[in-house]
Formats: C-alpha cells, sequence, structure tokens
C-alpha cells in the first residue's frame, strides 16, 4: 500500500486512522485538507487505502499449520483525558478494550476477526469459520480453545 510513494508514513498512518473512523467514507478533498497535502495525493492515498480494506474472504484456505490467538486492542487508560477513563479500569484490565481473535497461515497470511469476547462459544465459530477442515490449528492454552476440532 506504501510502496512508490512519496508521501511521509505518518501521513499515510493518519490517512488510514481518518478513513476507518469515517462511516460513510471521506472525500479527497476533506482528505487533503486534513493531512495538508495536495488533492491529487489524497486521491492517490484513497484508493490504495480503500483497496487494502476490501476484505475479500475470511476463510483461510489452509491446509497445513495455522496458529491462532486473541488480543486486545486500545489505548491505556492513564494516557486517557479525564473525562475519558473508565474507572477501576488498571494495568492490565481488558474492560475497556476490543477483543480481537487472529488466524497465522503457514505462509505468512493472516486473518482477523473483532469478537465480542474471548469465551469459547465466542472463539470457536470465527477459527471454524476462518480455516477449511482438516487443518491442524496451534493454539495457546486459554480455555476457550480446549476442545477445538
Amino acid at each position: 500500500m506504501f510502496e512508490g510513494s512519496h508521501i511521509d508514513l505518518r501521513k499515510w498512518f493518519i490517512a488510514v486512522y481518518i478513513f476507518s473512523s469515517h462511516k460513510k467514507g471521506i472525500s479527497s478533498h476533506q482528505l487533503a485538507r486534513g493531512l495538508g497535502i495536495t488533492q491529487k495525493g489524497a486521491w492517490f492515498m484513497l484508493g490504495r487505502i480503500k483497496n487494502a480494506f476490501q476484505v475479500k474472504s475470511l476463510k483461510v484456505e489452509s491446509d497445513g499449520l495455522s496458529q491462532a490467538d486473541e488480543t486486545f486492542v486500545g489505548s491505556k487508560n492513564k494516557n486517557r483525558h479525564a473525562d475519558k477513563k473508565v474507572p477501576e479500569s488498571q494495568g492490565r484490565s481488558v474492560k475497556d478494550k476490543t477483543p480481537v481473535l487472529g488466524l497465522l497461515k503457514a505462509d505468512g497470511t493472516v486473518s482477523l476477526s473483532v469478537v465480542l469476547d474471548t469465551k469459547a462459544s465466542t472463539s470457536k465459530p470465527v477459527i471454524e469459520r476462518m480455516i477449511a477442515g482438516g487443518a491442524i490449528v496451534v493454539t495457546g492454552e486459554w480455555l476457550s480453545y480446549k476442545g477445538l476440532s
């Protein structure tokens, strides 16, 4: 996505954030004003970002080994403004984080899925949807992976 571009990498990251934050999309004119670049450059960036955001399929055709793991995405509570802080959320608390389930295929392909929680009733159907039947899945010792067929 960033290959062959003379636009600063920081501006790319800001553009991806802005693009993903707008529910109804963003125009190249508005993005150009926000980033301080030309409209033509913003149009170029939006084309590449839209192409990268297209979801081909959640199913990874895995005929071999795959690794599954979960993570929690979100900012630290201590870095938030006082009115945005979540009470009783200190240290490694996941009360205010979004759980994401990932599957890494042996060839390096990664599939991600945002899930409601990391319980077995939520995780197992997502993993089964993301892999082909008969694939070997390596997981951690988290109890929600127990009994994964």
